[in-house]
């Protein structure tokens, strides 16, 4: 595979030097690439190249993320960006939608309403706390769907498939059939550990499985660098070891301390190398009240 680093210095007014980033963008089939921070702390971007345009999934997490995304897509074509699809609603998804103000725009239902609703006025009301000098203009999904949609985008054929409930309530993962790859969004990670704060874990274990069950080979993560279908397999056994754990420790009793440290021993072993530890124990929480008895 064809591997391009790009070191893109993004500067416009009131950036301060913190969000100076490097980005990487890698080929990872034909015609198909991701842009990522070079840390590997940031989400991933995907663009698909056809002769019609470029259509991009998902944008980064700032106004920065997006004009790099969009600096690395003019260093692969000049061809214009002409679709965007936001997999879930959070920030590192669809912050960068500012850089496409007349781009179409799809997501789920549910992703569009927990962006412009409470959920998404806090972490924007955060986001502008964090960085006052970098002003974000929110920039919604304009068309959204409710199951499932079919695109064909030059030589892609796409389907945006929605699970219900899973890693948020307006989850879509991309799967193009005749290249038997999928981008995932956020209900992946390679190497991270997920955010669960608004998940449901019976359900994301579910949507897992089924993911696991479509013809492909190649597999792009929310986090991480790209893989195969193993990169599912181990997303859903981190999600099933961590239920089993906590369900055992709510059998044996004690406090939700006293089972966070339990269960963060067993799973420390396997996945204590992972970024983003600091979710560990608040994860263990949300399985704990997922499958404590009413």
């Amino acid at each position: 595979m064809r591997i391009l680093w790009l070191t893109l210095c993004v500067l416009w007014i009131g950036l301060t030097p913190a969000w100076a980033e490097d980005f990487k963008t890698v080929e990872v089939i034909p015609g198909v690439y991701t842009v990522a921070p070079a840390s590997g702390q940031g989400a991933n971007a995907t663009f698909l190249v056809t002769e019609e345009g470029v259509l991009v999934v998902d944008t980064g997490g700032s106004p920065a993320a997006g004009r790099a995304l969009k600096q690395a897509i003019a260093q692969v074509t000049p061809r214009p960006v002409i679709l965007v699809i936001n997999t879930h609603h959070h920030p590192d998804n669809t912050y960068g939608n500012e850089v496409f103000p007349e781009v179409p725009r799809i997501a789920h239902e549910e992703a569009a309403r927990l962006l412009l609703g409470r959920t998404g006025k806090k972490a924007l009301a955060r986001y502008q706390a964090e960085h006052p000098q970098s002003p974000l203009t929110l920039t919604p999904p304009n068309i959204t769907f409710q199951k499932e949609m079919s695109l064909r985008f030059g030589k892609f054929f796409l389907r945006l498939i929605h699970p219900p409930a899973a890693h948020t309530e307006g989850d879509l993962y991309v799967y193009v059939p005749s290249h038997r790859l999928i981008i995932t969004g956020g209900l992946v990670n390679k190497g991270h550990l997920p955010d669960l704060s608004e998940a449901g874990i019976d359900a994301w274990i579910q949507a897992l499985r089924r993911m696991e069950d479509l013809d492909a080979e190649t597999i792009i993560p929310g986090y991480g660098p790209w893989g195969g279908k193993p990169t599912i397999t181990l997303m859903k056994h981190y999600l099933m070891e961590l239920k089993r754990y906590v369900q055992d420790a709510l059998q044996d009793g004690g406090s939700l301390p006293a089972i966070q440290g339990k269960v963060r021993g067993l799973l420390q072993p396997k996945y204590g190398t992972w970024a983003g530890q600091e979710r560990m124990d608040a994860n263990i929480a949300r399985a704990f009240f997922e499958y404590i008895a009413p």
